[in-house]
């Protein structure tokens, strides 16, 4: 398993979509961060936490995420930690 840390500012709308026909994974929500360095990834999460960052995530909030990077380069966040998010910034753990 690997855990990836990163933390950018969001550059992109956060997408919502449904998922239809699977039994455990029905919504997703993906974004794009830039980086500190520059670097652009996609940020993807499931289910109750696509709707978390549906609601709270907007363009221009610096984030800190863990999650797992794939071979696409891009960034599942697995779990969240409701209780380090503030204003402006959103701390997500696993």
């Amino acid at each position: 398993m690997n855990v990836c840390v990163v933390s950018g500012n969001v550059v992109s709308d956060v997408d919502f979509k449904f998922i239809y026909g699977n039994k455990f994974k029905w919504s997703i929500a993906l974004f794009s961060l830039k980086l500190l360095n520059g670097t652009v990834i996609r940020v993807k999460a499931y289910n109750y936490i696509a709707d978390y960052f549906y609601r709270k995530i907007e363009m221009g909030m610096y984030v800190f995420l863990i999650g797992r990077l794939d071979t696409k380069m891009e960034l599942t966040v697995t779990q969240i930690n409701r209780y380090n998010i503030g204003y402006g910034a959103c701390i997500i753990s696993e």
